[in-house]
Parts: structure tokens; sequence; C-alpha cells
């Protein structure tokens, strides 16, 4: 199972490198989000993880790498969590963009480690990689999928105390053309 996965991994982010055009369709942030949710709910009930969701946004582009984009950071979220946690998820916008928060309250990731978390098979803690599961090409399919659609992330983080993503998507590249 582990090899399917890395090897279905290994594929998305192949098919992001290649300069293909993607089809392109309207998507609610909060629809997708909430499918992500409901995705994760056996994960989200066993550490019974406090997650809410607010705000919405519409945006025209590909909706498999836009699930990849939110399902990876939102499983990040809940699989780093503390067990009683929380995940706040929220979508806001400004006149040019759209801002969505992913903020957990997990074990945190190390500032020697922030700037290599997005490269492929990059753990932060090795010892935990087997017993938590995922590929380690999570985050850098995030990365694949921001240049793909010239988004932005902020990532901050304490250890102990959570990660929070912010992910910026330009409302010029989402709307339709």
């Amino acid at each position: 199972k582990r090899l399917l996965n890395l090897i279905e991994d290994i594929m998305k982010i192949s098919g992001l490198e290649s300069e293909e055009a993607f089809s392109r369709e309207e998507i609610k942030l909060n629809e997708l989000i909430k499918d992500i949710l409901r995705s994760q709910r056996n994960l989200i009930d066993e550490k019974n993880i406090d997650v809410s969701l607010e705000g919405d946004g519409l945006v025209y582009e590909n909706k498999t790498m836009m699930w990849e984009l939110f399902a990876n950071i939102i499983n990040n979220g809940l699989k780093y969590n503390k067990d009683g946690g929380k995940l706040d998820i929220k979508i806001s916008e400004d006149e040019k963009n759209y801002e969505v928060s992913i903020v957990d309250t997990g074990i945190g990731i190390p500032s020697k480690d922030l700037a290599r978390i997005f490269e492929r098979f990059y753990r932060v803690d090795k010892s935990r990689s087997r017993k938590i599961g995922g590929t380690g090409l999570g985050l850098s399919i995030v990365k694949h999928v921001l240049q793909s659609i010239d988004g932005k992330l902020e990532i901050s983080s304490k250890l102990g105390m959570g990660t929070s993503f912010k992910i910026i998507l330009s409302k010029d590249r989402m709307e339709k053309n």
C-alpha cells in the first residue's frame, strides 16, 4: 500500500511538472474543503480534532489540483495535530486575492526545517515517518500546484504549538477567461 501511494504521488508531481494544459472549472472553495474534511472524517474522529471552516470564494481552476493543494495541507494539519487539538480554516478575500489560512495546534515544525519541508521525501522527524504514514511528497505536491497556478504560500510554526499555512490565490488568475 505504501508503494502504491508513493507511485501515485510521484505520478502527480510528474504530471504537474509537465507543460500540459489542465482543464479548469468553477470551484467553490468552501464546498471543496468540506469534501476534503469529509474524506478525512476517520482521522478527525480518531484524534478528536475540533475543525472549523468559515468563509467562501469562487475560483476558476483545475479541481484535481485544488483538491491536492488543500488536501495535503489539511491532512498534515490533522496527522501532526495533538489529540483533542484544533484545525481552523478560514477563507477570506481582498480586492486582489483569496487567502485560505489553515491553522493547527499540532507538534509544529522547527525553524531550521521550515525551508526544507517542500523538498521531495524530506521528513522533519524521520522516526515518526512509518508510524504516521505518508510518502514525504505531500508538501512537494503543494509547492508544484502553487507554481502551476501562480499561487503563494506563507508558513509559520512554533514547536509544540502548531503550524499556520496561508495560501494566497490571485483573483486575476482565478477568473474565467
